[in-house]
């Protein structure tokens, strides 16, 4: 790379020692720096051939600079005219305003474009640029000046009918996987990018010149740059500025940000932050009426200082659903290369479970960069989960009637994804609805796993479709399919039913789509079917959105089913749509082809959701609380014998009652060197969570104090947190643990450190090791991988000054934290 920029340099310094005299009227003392402007793409290929031409072309020793377009064809998805399409067009349009584009084509100095390949009109672009003058009557001068591009324009004659015209541009990218960045569009083969535009500022049209001759005037523009490291690398972007004439569009001299007092010339990029947030986990929860604390590492990996702004982007949406948000502090400056953590304090609704998504938005003050990202909360104490998107939909008339439901207020409306199935499982509530709203989907997968474990638990559930059985038991589709035989057991043996056909709903005909009423009622004196009104489905109602199904399985039941019909088809009973069953393990299921799409009337559609809903939550009809903990164990490390040491217990209701807790009390053989500080009854209301301080105080040497806590409340399951510790003579911890012991962190010889030392690590999953000074920043990291067991770590204390320093191992969700003393 080095030798061929410094062979292009040698031979623009040949073309340009015969560079001619200017057209301008009054000839200034400035050095002139010329503008090439240039229009291409990376699905382009003859644009290949005038790369060389005006990478030969723009030299900065020799006054010349160049802002190369990216432009949207011959074929799309060009990165750079992704970020911004409309302005290279616009420059273009501006000087060729017939509308017939094509690629490629350069200007020099604001003359007329040319394809500037050699077979074509290269000689003819060189010429135009080698023409120009040497000096101008303007000077140009642009500097950064924090977030802005800052341009001083002095001129020996007055400027009226001209523009400034400022452009930000990234010097130069390599980007070997480009054709798999064009998503399917065609690459040129270039991988090697130079002077790639960016923006004009303020837009394309520049700003408007009003300067008297022998005059000064400064201007700033606030800088963006997309967070795209790969398009465009940090480190790369300069600015480029030029007054362009109105009437003859010759761009009368040129400015950069550079440093053209010194040979060779060299370009000034621009400083900026690159601000990051993350959060230990984006899937978090929080009481009705309670507000949860998240900690945000604000992390800044540029090259300059920023004031890092938090802000809740989808504000009105959670005022809507009664929740709000906010950042503590809501702003917090950040160092390159380093990292602060800021509160993020959600607070749930206090009537209502919802299921919904926090969008962070993370600002730089020098508005180079911009992060954030989505933080989902569930607002805990829901009855019932409804799900969407198993067949990639994004939703059901089915949810929608459950959200109309007396049961409203705990119902949670959410998507259907392993990684929620993860954080939020389906067994947190009392009942599930699986609504597949579409023709040809088979249960199977991660769904069919995430419904047997339901079943498994206990739960209730309603599993309504179209034809899934018809996707599972026809020849056709799946009935021969052996991976498939778990589901058709399934059917058979939990269910107590199996596929007995189905009936077509509508068909393609000529001109569109035939669609066929049918009739829907319940089974007469059946616990759900005694509370549906006979309706028709599939009832075209014109003027309004057609809602409709194509077909619907009928259902029949097995020799030894347990199951009960309660709804079906067109005046015969034998057309069974919907059965329910109570089976060996408790869980209440209903099943149906009844697909909520095919019921225009409102009224229908929550009355069955209704009827269903109170059938399958009966047995969880009574509200109850449900003692949990966070973490089961306190780990309180070593504490110095005479001192005391305090930690929170996490004390959680997953239940939906009240949680009342009337005593809790310390057992065991250490129950002395304990103390819960707590007074009086503890109520916590469903789904919330309440710390409670416990305190150690150790009154004798002792590797090993162990104890519990044992909880007298009106919960069914009451756990035990068990409390460990150690006593201690020595005034500095040397062995520490995380609250649940998972990570510990031990100083291998004595604490005050003088010289070199280890800590031995124990931890069984990948872990960072860091040092960090009492202003709380970070020295340096040690260790940051995956963590086998035990193993040293060097403390590399010897360039430490003398102080008091903290060495903190972290897997994310749990840190231990050692005090050292470095002593010189």
């Amino acid at each position: 790379m080095l030798t061929r920029i410094l062979t292009r340099s040698m031979f623009a310094c040949a073309l340009f020692a015969i560079i001619g005299t200017v057209a301008v009227t009054a000839q200034g003392p400035y050095p002139r720096i010329r503008v090439v402007e240039e229009w291409s793409s990376a699905t382009c290929g003859p644009c290949v051939q005038a790369t060389p031409v005006i990478d030969a072309a723009t030299i900065l020793d020799s006054g010349v600079v160049s802002i190369r377009y990216h432009m949207n064809f011959p074929a799309p998805n060009d990165p750079w005219n992704l970020y911004n399409p409309s302005e290279p067009q616009e420059r273009y349009l501006y000087y060729d305003g017939s509308g017939s584009m094509s690629i490629p084509k350069a200007t020099a100095n604001g003359g007329p474009l040319v394809d500037p390949r050699p077979a074509t009109q290269a000689s003819t672009f060189n010429a135009n640029l080698k023409n120009a003058a040497r000096t101008s009557p303007i000077q140009i001068t642009v500097t950064q000046n924090g977030g802005k591009i800052k341009v001083r324009v002095k001129s020996d004659i007055a400027l009226t009918n001209h523009k400034l015209q400022v452009a930000l541009v990234s010097r130069y990218a390599n980007v070997p996987n480009i054709a798999t960045i064009l998503a399917g569009s065609p690459s040129n083969g270039e991988k090697e990018f130079h002077d790639m535009f960016h923006k004009m500022y303020p837009t394309a049209a520049g700003t408007a010149l009003n300067i008297p001759a022998a005059g000064d005037q400064t201007f700033e523009f606030p800088a963006s740059v997309i967070n795209n490291d790969v398009v465009f690398p940090p480190g790369q972007q300069y600015a480029i500025a030029f007054v362009q004439s109105n009437t003859t569009k010759e761009i009368l001299q040129g400015g950069v940000s550079a440093d053209m007092t010194v040979m060779p010339h060299t370009f000034t990029f621009f400083t900026r932050s690159k601000l990051t947030s993350t959060v230990p986990s984006p899937y978090q929860r929080v009481g009705r009426g309670a507000t949860s604390e998240v900690d945000v590492t604000v992390t800044n990996n540029g090259t300059a200082a920023a004031t890092a702004d938090g802000t809740i982007n989808n504000t009105v949406a959670l005022t809507q659903l009664d929740m709000s948000a906010e950042f503590s502090p809501a702003s917090v400056t950040v160092a390159p290369g380093e990292s602060k953590t800021v509160k993020l304090k959600v607070t749930g609704s206090a009537n209502r479970s919802n299921f919904t998504a926090v969008e962070l938005g993370m600002s730089a003050s020098d508005g180079l960069a911009a992060g954030g990202g989505l933080v989902y909360y569930l607002v805990e104490g829901g009855r019932v989960v409804t799900y969407y998107g198993m067949n990639n939909a994004a939703w059901t008339l089915t949810a929608q009637a459950a959200l109309n439901s007396s049961y409203s207020p705990d119902v949670v409306y959410m998507p259907y994804s392993d990684a929620f199935q993860n954080a939020y499982p389906a067994t947190d509530f009392d009942a599930a609805v699986f609504a597949f709203d579409a023709a040809w989907i088979a249960i199977q997968g991660s769904v069919f796993n995430t419904i047997q474990g339901m079943e498994a638990s206990g739960k209730g559930l309603w599993i309504s479709g179209q034809a899934n059985m018809y996707m599972t038991f026809e020849p056709t589709r799946n009935g021969t399919n052996t991976s498939f035989q778990p589901v058709r057991d399934w059917y058979k043996n939990t269910l107590g039913i199996d596929y007995n056909g189905f009936r077509a709903r509508a068909q393609q005909v000529s001109g569109g789509i035939q669609v066929a009423s049918f009739s829907v009622k319940g089974v007469a004196g059946d616990s759900i079917g005694k509370g549906i009104t006979p309706f028709t489905a599939n009832q075209i109602v014109q003027g309004q959105w057609q809602n409709f199904v194509t077909f619907s399985d009928i259902i029949k039941l097995t020799p030894t089913s347990k199951a009960k019909s309660w709804l079906y088809y067109s005046d015969s009973t034998a057309a069974i749509g919907g059965i329910r069953v109570v089976t060996t393990n408790g869980s209440r299921i209903v099943y149906s082809s009844l697909d909520l799409q095919s019921v225009m009337n409102a009224t229908n559609r929550n009355n069955v959701t209704q009827e269903v809903l109170d059938w399958i939550l009966n047995k969880a009809a009574a509200p109850a609380a449900i003692l949990s903990l966070a973490n089961t164990t306190l780990q309180f490390g070593q504490v110095q014998i005479g001192g005391s040491k305090d930690m929170d217990l996490t004390i959680r209701n997953t239940g939906n009652g009240p949680l009342v807790i009337t005593d809790m009390v310390v057992a065991g053989t250490d129950f002395a060197a304990f103390e819960v500080i707590s007074t009086g009854d503890v109520t916590i209301a469903p789904g919330a969570s309440k710390f409670v301080p416990v305190r150690f105080t150790p009154t004798t040497v002792k590797a090993s104090y162990i104890a519990s806590i044992e909880f007298s409340s009106n919960s069914a399951a009451s756990p035990t947190a068990q409390l460990r510790g150690t006593g201690v003579t020595s005034s500095v911890e040397t062995d520490v643990a995380s609250e649940t012991g998972a990570i510990g962190l031990r100083l291998i010889g004595a604490n005050p450190v003088s010289d070199a030392t280890d800590v031995e690590l124990r931890s069984l999953t990948n872990t960072t090791v860091t040092i960090i000074d009492q202003t709380g920043r970070t020295v340096s990291t040690i260790f940051d991988g995956a963590a086998s067991g035990t193993q040293r770590v060097s403390l590399q204390t010897s360039t430490l000054p003398a102080g008091m320093y903290n060495v903190v191992a972290s897997n994310g969700s749990e840190r231990a934290i050692l005090s050292i003393v470095v002593v010189r």
